[in-house]
């Protein structure tokens, strides 16, 4: 399935699936700042495999029940997303495209990790 999508070479599509997340976080139209690339990347992930992401929300989901931390959630989600679309397409260049835009995410959570291990991090309400 992977190799038939868009008809490219998988090589350039793991590239294309990267240029968006990386544009959103450093955009060129506001200094090289933006966002932390989480819903971009859902965009991404769910045109590539609704699958990995069906069950990478699945995974946000339960920790955002047990710890009603978006950010947590939304960092373990992206940690697990590599390995969901290797699972889903069989493809090291997908996987290891995936694995940018997951350690992008994370990195881009770091004051969230400040936060969360000093205990300042907001919680959702019930």
């Amino acid at each position: 399935m992977a190799i038939k999508l868009f008809h490219l070479p998988l090589f350039f599509l793991s590239l294309i699936i990267i240029a968006p997340v990386v544009g959103h976080c450093y955009s060129i139209f506001i200094k090289f700042k933006g966002g932390k690339g989480v819903a971009t990347a859902l965009g991404v992930f769910l045109a590539l495999s609704p699958k990995a992401v069906l069950m990478a929300f699945l995974i946000f989901l339960v920790i955002l029940f047990f710890s009603r931390y978006v950010s947590l959630a939304s960092m373990i989600s992206a940690f697990f997303m590599p390995f969901l679309i290797f699972y889903t397409l069989k493809s090291i260049y997908l996987f290891i495209a995936s694995a940018f835009i997951a350690i992008l995410i994370i990195y881009k959570h770091s004051p969230n990790i400040k936060r969360l291990l000093n205990g300042a991090e907001n919680k959702i309400k019930k």
